[in-house]
């Protein structure tokens, strides 16, 4: 009961327009958030408590961040927001926040979480540790939250199972498997190129092989047995490459395809079965097996 927390505004109560709640999906297709949409209540429970800790709350820090954790420019570092802590249940003192344009700050569209982090201090004046740090997003409380020019991301028209070539066998002596999925359209018109990303199992031995010119590349086999092949770049460790503008050959729904990689097992590489994962799109799964022996 000795930390502070801010309320999240609700019915008629706090002001906003049409209400309350307004500043919780609030639908911005210009990049103007009026004054009125994120509101700060500031509590603390022990507000006003003689000799104990964490007895005063008088500021938060805020920010606004995008759906991929891009900050927004209006809060490029977590802000202070002077605000009144309160022990008690009314709204007199909320804060609302001064309008907001992403637009002409030059924001990109997307969704936008409104975060604050309260904060309380000590009978000497000093930062409670029962403050919630800036620093660290998931101490965060969520009390709003914007859609700038918002497009809801829609799930790729495709299957991805476990399959491609027949199972496969590396051995530590050497030699070159080729390891896949299956790829199947189940909607409508051509499946659009996607970003195929492949990961090697963490701590297997295994690696893949470069047999382009140059590099490392991704096989697909269309239906009629025709292949082309997609160059990709290798993470900085080695352990995943990822291949963009992948054209799966998936012409309509109910088409097939299959895509592979090739890999090797090193010298030291632990013995059983394995696989790689595959990500095509937002599609994700295992690869053909592959048994390692001696």
């Amino acid at each position: 009961m000795g930390r502070p927390f801010v309320r999240l505004p609700y019915d008629t109560h706090w002001g906003g327009s049409p209400n309350s709640q307004a500043g919780f999906g609030y639908l911005c297709n210009d990049g103007r958030i009026p004054g009125d949409k994120f509101i700060i209540d500031l509590v603390n429970l022990r507000e006003g408590v003689p000799d104990v800790d964490s007895s005063h709350s008088d500021c938060v820090y805020y920010q606004l961040v995008h759906e991929d954790g891009i900050l927004s420019k209006y809060t490029p570092t977590p802000q202070v927001q002077k605000a009144k802590g309160h022990r008690g249940s009314g709204t007199g003192d909320r804060v609302p926040l001064q309008p907001i344009d992403l637009r002409k700050l030059g924001d990109k569209p997307g969704y936008y979480r409104f975060l604050v982090w309260p904060q309380s201090s000590n009978p000497d004046g000093g930062v409670s540790d029962l403050s919630w740090n800036p620093e660290v997003m998931e101490d965060a409380f969520q009390i709003g939250s914007v859609y700038f020019r918002y497009t809801a991301p829609h799930s790729t028209a495709l299957s991805v199972f476990p399959g491609g070539p027949p199972d496969v066998t590396l051995t530590h002596a050497g030699g070159t498997g080729y390891l896949g999925v299956r790829l199947v359209a189940y909607g409508d018109g051509t499946v659009p190129a996607q970003t195929v990303r492949v990961s090697l199992p963490a701590g297997n031995g295994l690696r893949f092989v470069a047999e382009g010119n140059p590099g490392y590349m991704l096989t697909i086999q269309g239906a009629h047995g025709t292949q082309k092949t997609f160059p990709g770049a290798p993470s900085a460790d080695g352990q995943s490459i990822t291949f963009k503008n992948v054209d799966l050959a998936l012409p309509g729904k109910g088409s097939e395809s299959r895509a592979w990689v090739a890999v090797r097992a090193s010298g030291n590489a632990p013995l059983g079965e394995t696989h790689l994962n595959f990500q095509v799109g937002d599609q994700a799964t295992s690869s053909t097996p592959i048994h390692v022996v001696s």
